[in-house]
């Protein structure tokens, strides 16, 4: 192919070009402002300090029904229906929130869990703020100023004429969010 030839080819390539990018734009740039907001929270942590324990504790020959109740909120924590409860090693579940202060939050507890020993069910579960001294209704409570909250947890051990001299207790899952 001769040189000019090449060149001529060129050129069109190049008029082609120019004549579309000088022609006339179809939309005009459009300028806007907005502006957005953040708030970050601290996230909420959960520390169990004390597990659910119903103490050391023995069936009386066969009588039913026989449980034993630890009410957090109660100002005698062990409450035993024919059973024989001995001495020591009762208490409520103690669970430390934290998270951004004076920010409400719900704790949500499962129907009943298993003791340990015997897998036997644990139910009635119920919370009381300790740092408030007010019963957490449906689970709802608030972080306090630093961001604390002592919450107590109690239920009911059901006990079955099988069930052998010990100390029976329990972990009990919760789930806390904020609301």
């Amino acid at each position: 192919m001769p040189a000019c030839h090449f060149r001529t080819d060129i050129a069109l390539a190049f008029a082609v070009i120019c004549s579309a990018a000088a022609g006339p734009v179809c939309a005009e740039p459009v300028r806007a402002t907005a502006t957005a907001s953040i708030e970050v929270i601290a996230p909420l942590s959960v520390t169990i300090t004390q597990t659910l324990s119903f103490g050391r504790l023995q069936v009386q020959g066969g009588k039913s029904p026989a449980y034993v109740t630890i009410d957090p909120a109660a100002a005698v924590l062990r409450k035993c229906v024919n059973v024989t409860c001995l001495s020591g090693g009762e208490a409520a579940m103690i669970a430390i929130i934290r998270g951004e202060p004076n920010r409400s939050y719900r704790i949500t507890l499962p129907a009943s869990v298993a003791s340990t020993p015997g897998s036997l069910t644990v139910s009635g579960l119920k919370t009381i703020s300790a740092t408030r001294g007010k019963v957490a209704v449906n689970g709802y409570g608030r972080l306090n100023a630093n961001g604390l909250e002592e919450v107590r947890i109690g239920g009911t051990l059901l006990l079955n004429k099988t069930a052998r001299l010990g100390v029976y207790t329990a972990n009990v899952p919760i789930a806390v969010l904020y609301e």
